[in-house]
Formats: structure tokens, C-alpha cells, sequence
């Protein structure tokens, strides 16, 4: 972000100050959440859209961003940046290695018991040896086992023209 900020401060003031006002919003958002362990599916929701702004002030019409989140799911407590996460994997494994346009995709509804969030990028797709080999993916799946007791709260697949991550959050 920060290079990406410095790239711009000559070429695109107005996108420069753009990209810094979020950048901020992402680090006092970090202060206020950083000693909770949930927040509402809404606020971590802006999160990962502020992030993926950023990148789309990096990639421009290159990436195209999908959020749709059923109203009734909007309260719903998650674990904090676990979305985040996701979609920064999105990008730095997926749309950054890609060459044409880039999709980050995110559904968040309801399912019986469940929160479900599925996340998705149209990138080169998952290696699924490399789901171990991820710190933040780890860290993922060890926070989501701890909280709810509960493993296999998280899939992977790789759909031949991308990778969807799916997140299920007992209710």
C-alpha cells in the first residue's frame, strides 16, 4: 500500500490522499478491534472493502469487487480479520498472479445453523499443499477451531478457473 501510495503522490494527488484516508481507516480500525475476539459480520465487512479498494487503487479496472451480504446476516458475530485474511489471499495469491481482469468475490448469507461467507477469486487457483504452508490460513483455521470448538469450519476448492473459500460460523 505504501508503495503504492508513493507511486502515486506525483502522477494522482487525488488518488494518493484516497488511498492514505483508507489506509487510516484500516489502522484505527486495527487499534479499535485488536482486543476483541468478534465483531459483527457488517464492520469486518467494511474492512475488507476498504482493503480491497486499496488494491483496486493498485490494480484499477483490472480487479472487479463483489460483496453481497443478505441484511438479516448483518449482526451476526465472526471472528475478527478472518474475512480480511481471505481476501488479501485473494489477491496476492490469486489476482496478482493473473494477467487479465482479476474478480474478489464475497456472498455472506444464512444457512440453517449457519453464517455462511464464501469468499472467491477467479486466480490461477489453490494448491492445496500450500494451505498448510500459509502462516495466515493457520492462524485462520486454529482461531476458528478454538472459538468454536469445532474443526472443518473452513473449505477450500480449487474450481479450475479460481479458488472459493468457504467459512461457516455456528449460530
Amino acid at each position: 500500500t505504501l508503495n503504492t501510495i508513493s507511486a502515486l503522490i506525483h502522477d494522482s494527488p487525488d488518488l494518493a490522499e484516497e488511498a492514505v484516508e483508507k489506509l487510516a481507516f484500516i489502522f484505527r480500525y486495527t487499534l479499535k478491534v485488536s482486543d476483541q475476539n468478534l465483531v459483527t459480520l457488517e464492520r469486518e465487512l467494511e474492512l475488507v472493502k476498504t482493503y480491497l479498494d486499496i488494491e483496486k487503487i493498485r490494480f484499477g479496472s483490472r480487479l472487479q469487487i463483489e460483496i453481497e451480504m443478505e441484511p438479516e446476516v448483518a449482526q451476526v458475530q465472526i471472528p475478527a480479520f478472518v474475512l480480511q485474511t481471505l481476501a488479501e489471499n485473494c489477491i496476492k495469491h490469486g489476482i496478482a498472479k493473473i494477467i487479465g481482469k482479476g474478480i474478489v468475490a464475497i456472498d455472506a448469507y444464512r444457512e440453517d445453523d449457519y453464517l455462511v461467507c464464501e469468499v472467491y477469486d477467479n486466480g490461477p487457483g489453490i494448491e492445496p499443499g500450500r494451505i498448510t504452508q500459509s502462516t495466515g490460513l493457520n492462524n485462520v483455521l486454529a482461531r476458528l477451531e478454538n472459538i468454536y470448538g469445532i474443526k472443518n469450519l473452513l473449505y477450500f476448492e480449487n474450481t479450475g478457473n479460481g479458488t472459493r473459500v468457504t467459512i461457516k460460523i455456528p449460530q
